[in-house]
Formats: structure tokens, C-alpha cells, sequence
């Protein structure tokens, strides 16, 4: 199971109260929690970090809640401090943790760090990696709608080198946000898999399967 689909588990865990593990020899370091916009928006888990051997892996998860829908939804730009700008709602999510991630990646140096995201969770891991460039990450997007202008794009494939982007030709998600003012990032690989249901293109399972 691809540790992504740990940061599923992990929110279902925190909704029914049931316990939650990490595999064996993975060791849970910091829950990473947000709330996404909306008056009645509660905080949440998006995901975690956890250290695994020596390396620290930063995990995010996709959207859930309709709140999360509503942070999804929110297509405006703004300003990223590497260059171009960015979807707001998802920074907007991220900020909230970052201070969170930067001090966990800070008080356990001489590790390498991998960063892994699923739809929604690839904006997230997107702006971690770009606040983490320093540490040489290796990123993997699963699913990922683009995250800023093309300015962004190319600010942030300068600083940040080994990220791979996973896209199903059947899955809607990685055309989203339209590319008029949208752009990916990262090294693109792309396979083809139909379900014959969209929500099951999208799957994180259906990736887990076709990129191993």
C-alpha cells in the first residue's frame, strides 16, 4: 500500500474514532491538521510526517469535506514568494502547516526528505517541497490538479528537481484547473487505466496499482 493511502486511513481513524497505525518501521512524528474555508469549518487532518530509516516523509491527503470543496473550489492567484502565483485556497490550506513541517524538517537533519500528495495533496506537497527545496526532496504527485501560473511552474522546476507527476489519461483531476492561467509542474509520467466510473479513475488505490 503506498503510504499516501495511510493518510486516507489516518482521516477515516480521526472521523470514527477507530485507532490508526503506520506500517512497521515507520514512526509517527507530527499529525499535520488545517481548516479548510468556510464559517462552519472544523479543523482537520490532512495528513503526516513520519520518519522512516533516515529519511522524513511528508504525506498529504485529498479533499473530503465540502469544506475542503470550497478551498478546492477557490480559483483566485496569488503571489508565491519563488515567483508566479499560486491557487489560494490550497496555499491557504498548506500555510497553516507550514511552520509545523519546517521545524520537524529542522530538528532531524542529515536525512532525505520525500514529500507524497494525492489530488488536493499534490498543492499541498507542491508548496512543501517549494519551502523544502533546500533539502533536495523527492516529491510524488498522484492525481494532480496544476497549482499556479506558469511563472510558478518554472520558478519552482528550477529549485526543485526530482519531482515525478502521475497522471491517468482517464482521470479529470490533472485537467484541472483549466491551463488558461494554470500550469503543471514536475516531470510527467502518465498511464492510461478506465474503470468506467470517474471517481474510480481518480482513485488513489487505481494510482497505488498502476505505479508500482
Amino acid at each position: 500500500m503506498n503510504l499516501v493511502e495511510y493518510a486516507y486511513l489516518q482521516h477515516t481513524a480521526e472521523k470514527t474514532g477507530h485507532p490508526w497505525v503506520l506500517p512497521p518501521g515507520y514512526q509517527l512524528i507530527k499529525v499535520l491538521r488545517s481548516t479548510p474555508r468556510g464559517a462552519f469549518a472544523k479543523n482537520e487532518v490532512f495528513g503526516f510526517i513520519a520518519r522512516h530509516q533516515n529519511n522524513i516523509e511528508v504525506v498529504f491527503r485529498v479533499t473530503d469535506s465540502h469544506h475542503d470543496w470550497l478551498s478546492d473550489g477557490n480559483l483566485d492567484l496569488i503571489p508565491h514568494r519563488i515567483g508566479g502565483n499560486v491557487h489560494e485556497g490550497g496555499y491557504k490550506l498548506y500555510e497553516q502547516m507550514r511552520d509545523a513541517i519546517e521545524s520537524v524538517v529542522l530538528a532531524n537533519p542529515g536525512g532525505g526528505v520525500n514529500i507524497k500528495g494525492h489530488s488536493l495533496g499534490c498543492w499541498l506537497a507542491t508548496f512543501c517541497a517549494a519551502d523544502l527545496a533546500f533539502y533536495e526532496p523527492k516529491v510524488f504527485l498522484y492525481a494532480p490538479p496544476r497549482p499556479g501560473d506558469v511563472q510558478f511552474a518554472s520558478a519552482f522546476n528550477t529549485i526543485c528537481t526530482d519531482v515525478t507527476r502521475y497522471a491517468n489519461s482517464e482521470d479529470i483531476v490533472p485537467t484541472l484547473p483549466t491551463p488558461h492561467h494554470y500550469c503543471h509542474v514536475g516531470r510527467p509520467v502518465y498511464f492510461t487505466k478506465h474503470t468506467g466510473d470517474v471517481v474510480k479513475n481518480h482513485a488513489m488505490s487505481l494510482y497505488d496499482e498502476a505505479t508500482k
